[in-house]
């Protein structure tokens, strides 16, 4: 099943940020969260969590600028969709 579900997080650049990922990549994308600090590609995002927060970047180095969303607020959205 290749559906795309969407989880629309606030970010603190305030703004939304809309994932569009599969069943699969959410439980990636929770399994990152219940660790608390990593990186991850997850379908087209790169993903960083560290000190209670998530930030997305534009590529897989990881550096430069970044969107930044609380990390608790996310995997509570993730919740909301899985279960």
């Amino acid at each position: 099943m290749n559906d795309l579900y969407s989880i629309e997080v606030p970010t603190e650049q305030g703004y939304n940020q809309i994932f569009r990922l599969t069943i699969n990549e959410i439980i990636e994308f929770k399994e990152l969260l219940l660790r608390e600090e990593g990186t991850e590609c997850i379908g087209f995002y790169f993903l960083r969590v560290e000190g209670g927060n998530l930030s997305l970047y534009s590529d897989r180095s990881f550096n430069g600028s970044c969107y930044v969303m609380n990390a608790q607020d996310t995997l509570d959205l993730i919740d909301n969709i899985i279960n």
